[in-house]
């Protein structure tokens, strides 16, 4: 079996992505455990180090496009922000898990997604509406 997140690298932004299909609906779920040593995380900011906002918004692409593979050799990707709100930051340690709702559709048709970003403990972190196209 083919690793989900092999259609993002080399850049991920979730290290385990699951994806349940239930009729037209898809339901995606992407982890990433933050760690402080990453290039980005000292200088942001220095001396109160968060994860990036626009990490958070990457994981939730990713999640989809790994959820939803490269049908026909084409790549899920972000075409539009409808709505994104930041709550909780994010710190070194932290698990940042995406719980995303998506209709199951193929290309060309674009997706909508609904994201709901919590930290591993529950708390929500973000939340986001998007809108993704296919590429390729």
């Amino acid at each position: 079996m083919t690793d989900l997140l092999d259609a993002v690298r080399p850049l991920v932004a979730c290290d385990r992505v699951t994806a349940i299909v239930d009729g037209d609906v898809r339901r995606i779920t992407g982890e990433l455990r933050v760690h402080g040593d990453g290039p980005y995380l000292p200088d942001h900011f220095p001396g109160l180090t968060i994860f990036p906002g626009v990490f958070v918004l990457e994981a939730v692409v990713q999640a989809a496009a790994a959820a939803f593979g490269e049908p026909d050799g084409r790549r899920l990707r972000l075409t539009a922000v409808r709505s994104l709100r930041f709550l909780v930051p994010l710190r070194p340690g932290d698990l940042l898990r995406v719980l995303a709702e998506a209709t199951a559709v193929s290309p060309p048709h674009p997706v909508r997604l609904r994201a709901d970003c919590r930290r591993g403990d529950g708390v929500r972190v973000a939340t986001a509406t998007v809108e993704c196209g296919w590429s390729g």
